[in-house]
């Protein structure tokens, strides 16, 4: 069985009307299509960012050893107790870590 790959494209909530997201999508496509890719689709959502910081009690450690390793840490906290889900992907920036989720 074959699964669709979609590329997505993060944009920020309310940020782009529905012509321009067509239109963007349509270039991302013909960008693969120009180097062969065909089986690719571009897709934009809504996304926002936020600090790890404001899921997780800043802590003394160092981050970046604790997060590389292990895919799906919970993002619920005693904090914020009605945060649902799981990290998937780290990136770093900057010198910054970002934790990133569904």
């Amino acid at each position: 069985m074959h699964l669709p790959v979609i590329l997505w494209i993060g944009v920020k909530p309310l940020s782009l009307s529905r012509d321009d997201g067509i239109k963007i999508a349509l270039e991302c496509k013909g960008i693969l299509v120009k180097y062969s890719i065909y089986d690719v689709d571009c897709d934009l959502r809504e996304a926002e960012t936020f600090p790890l910081t404001k899921l997780m009690k800043p802590s003394s450690y160092d981050l970046q050893v604790y997060l590389t390793g292990t895919l799906g840490v919970s993002i619920s906290t005693k904090v914020y107790p009605d945060t649902k889900g799981t990290l998937g992907l780290y990136l770093n920036s900057q010198g910054k870590t970002y934790g990133v989720t569904a």
